[in-house]
């Protein structure tokens, strides 16, 4: 497919999409905003009362917690299935990956908190995922080192650079007078998986589609400003980014982007009197679509990235185009209440729309009739009036004050019926509707103080069917938005990690190497307790590990150690805690402690003492026995290299007498050798006395 093509294609589907431009659902999302800020709904009378009732802003407010609960309790918010007893290690060290990159390597809480809000209000909310490299050129000086500091310093960067952390770029040495002075030019790219809720304006879906899920949507696109300088950095041509239309705010944005923008007291400035060149911003839409690119009857998944008016597609510095096949698009979503067969579903500020209306007008009649009580109409005749003193005493707004007359019974207030019980008593009407549709009820809020005054069981009851509501929007939650979301960051750690990462998991640092990963679909989302059924879950505990106890002390095969642990896990974590192994040794993975030795007893303590003194005497009358006898062998060696040179001397003057005198010399060395055979203790002393006996070579 050709670029224009493409982009022609690109530009039909964006200004078909849903939640394009002055969309209608754009306007009914708009709406809900405002309904939440509590901005006046326009109908507001001069001298009249323009309070606005909060109920949607109450009911969100109260159901946020509870949610937040739920799904940032606990360490694990989702977890991975094994397949098999011998991949549960694999599978546990994912799941602790995948947690640890969204809340610890991400601000995972304020996601996770704008994903849930925006869908409590606005009917969805979006959340994506993608990788973020960030460049850093430095350059590392030292001064006055040795030989051996500078190639300590140096060998320290070469390891470094053979683990692949850091790139050495260039290396400058000068030697001086006071040592070696050496600048390192370092270069790093680090790779980061970045999670961020997305405004619902910004989010463009194809129109009449039907699922809460995005995974097989044929196009959605993430729209945006963004300023020529944020296009340079991400790599982007910079001579086409500066040449991209200005963005018209307000004209290139929906509704929505309006209202969440301009409120109260809020200053706004104008683009175009932006003095810098490289902030100037435009407009950029990266798409998500469904389309043949390659011309093979089969539509694809690709991710293109257009700017401009024009829609053009975007080039990288290196001139190739931003249009590249991917494997799903990186944006979950979910709604609170889903309606079959549509993407947008009800938000619990819809459910309450309509009564904060009805409570806005009745609060502003009562008041008004309040007001209207308090300052009385007043008539007086013209023939009451006594000059100007009539007149001003009206005028004066105190109590006790005195108006003169001319005469008596000129002077009368009207003042209107009293409304307010009637306007509280429908105000009732409407909070006891509001409980109904929502669950949020005031037993549950802790509000109204004549709920102390109900019985037990009819609260309970009340606060248990308002928890089942709300346990249903986060189960919801759980398996659209949040399941997606997680399976979504396994699968770019699998797929798009460069290199292993070092994580810190349950208090160590480990090294984790996502490429390794297998693909895996069984997940599973933890939808924790929330307050209104805490001490349900809790009781229920404290009762299993009572009965666990009871079959581990009789012996019984019904519960194991680690069972009875499994128990204490979920308890503590219940009660808040996050991790059970600084209260409780966990069976499984404890090391097997040395056996106690018996208390040793002190009369026996004394007798190895005793006797521990009789060893190193008797160890020590046995090293100078050896020390003498070494003595006495190195005093016989020298002995022996003594006769050895003697009979050396004697076999040269043997050479110069006759034969008789020989063997006679000859005998008197065979005498000395048969002693020396008595008194010698090695072999090297007697071979070396039987050489003596013999002749040199050529003797006679």
């Amino acid at each position: 497919m050709k670029s224009l093509d493409l982009e022609a294609a690109i530009g039909s589907q964006i200004s078909q999409a849903t939640g394009s431009h002055h969309s209608e659902i754009n306007k009914a999302r708009a709406d809900l905003f405002d309904r939440y800020m509590g901005e006046p709904y326009g109908n507001e009378r001069r001298n009249r009362s323009t309070v606005v009732a909060t109920e949607v802003s109450d009911v969100i407010e109260w159901v946020m917690p509870e949610l937040m609960e739920v799904f940032t309790s606990g360490d694990k918010v989702a977890s991975f299935e094994p397949q098999g007893p011998e991949d549960e290690e694999a599978a546990d060290q994912e799941t602790d990956a995948v947690n640890y990159v969204f809340y610890r390597q991400n601000d995972g809480f304020m996601a996770m908190y704008n994903f849930l809000k925006d869908g409590l209000v606005q009917r969805n909310g979006y959340i994506k995922r993608w990788w973020e490299s960030k460049e850093r050129a430095w350059t590392e000086s030292y001064e006055d080192l040795t030989p051996e500091e500078f190639m300590a310093q140096h060998a320290k960067y070469e390891e470094m650079a053979a683990a692949g952390e850091v790139e050495i770029r260039g290396v400058d040495v000068e030697e001086t007078e006071d040592g070696i002075s050496a600048e390192i030019q370092l270069y790093t790219e680090e790779k980061k998986l970045k999670v961020m809720a997305l405004p619902p304006e910004e989010v463009l879906i194809k129109s009449q589609w039907n699922q809460v899920s995005l995974d097989d949507c044929p196009f959605v696109a993430h729209r945006r400003t963004v300023t020529v300088s944020d296009l340079v950095e991400m790599g982007y041509d910079r001579k086409q980014a500066e040449s991209l239309p200005t963005s018209h705010g307000d004209d290139d944005m929906s509704e929505e982007h309006v209202d969440r923008f301009t409120t109260k007291g809020a200053v706004e400035t104008s683009d175009e009197q932006e003095s810098d060149a490289s902030m100037r911003e435009v407009l950029v839409h990266e798409c998500y679509m469904l389309v043949d690119y390659n011309d093979d009857g089969i539509a694809e998944r690709r991710k293109v990235t257009v700017a401009g008016t024009s829609n053009n597609i975007l080039r990288w510095a290196d001139g190739t185009e931003d249009n590249e096949e991917v494997y799903g698009v990186p944006i979950s979503a979910w709604t609170p209440i889903p309606i079959p067969h549509k993407h947008a579903g009800r938000s619990y500020a819809e459910l309450v729309t309509d009564l904060q209306r009805v409570n806005t007008t009745l609060l502003r009649q009562m008041l008004d009739n309040i007001y209207a009580a308090n300052n009385a109409t007043r008539e007086i005749a013209r023939d009451g009036i006594d000059g100007e003193n009539t007149i001003k005493d009206l005028l004066v707004d105190m109590p006790g004050k005195v108006i003169r007359t001319k005469a008596p019974g000129h002077y009368i207030e009207h003042r209107p019926p009293d409304v307010v019980s009637q306007s509280l008593a429908a105000m009732e009407y409407t909070a006891t509707v509001r409980e109904n549709r929502t669950g949020v009820n005031r037993h549950n809020q802790g509000m109204d103080a004549d709920s102390l005054n109900k019985t037990a069981t009819g609260a309970r009851l009340q606060m248990t069917q308002g928890m089942k509501k709300l346990m249903l929007v986060a189960r919801v939650a759980a398996e659209t938005g949040v399941r997606h979301l997680f399976r979504g960051i396994h699968s770019d750690l699998r797929n798009g990690a460069g290199k292993a990462l070092k994580l810190r998991l349950r208090g160590q640092y480990v090294e984790v190497d996502p490429r390794q990963w297998r693909d895996r679909s069984d997940m599973t989302v933890s939808v924790g307790i929330g307050t209104g059924n805490r001490e349900e879950r809790m009781g229920y505990l404290t009762a299993i590990i009572a009965e666990q106890k009871e079959h581990l002390l009789a012996g019984s095969n019904l519960a194991t150690p680690a069972q009875l642990f499994n128990s204490y896990e979920r308890f503590i974590e219940g009660a808040g805690f996050k991790n059970a192994e600084e209260f409780f040794v966990n069976p499984v993975t404890a090391q097997p402690e040395a056996p106690e030795q018996p208390e040793a007893d002190p009369m026996e303590s004394v007798a190895k003492i005793e006797f521990g003194k009789a060893q190193i005497k008797e160890q020590g009358a046995t090293q100078r026995k050896a020390m003498d006898l070494e003595a006495k062998q190195r005093e016989q060696m020298l002995s022996a290299q003594q006769d050895q040179a003697r009979l050396a001397y004697d076999y040269q003057n043997m050479s110069l007498t006759d034969d008789r005198e020989r063997d006679k010399a000859i005998m008197e060395a065979a005498v000395r050798l048969s002693e020396k055979q008595g008194d010698a203790d090695s072999a090297f002393e007697l071979e070396a006395l039987k050489a003596l006996m013999t002749p040199p070579a050529g003797f006679n």
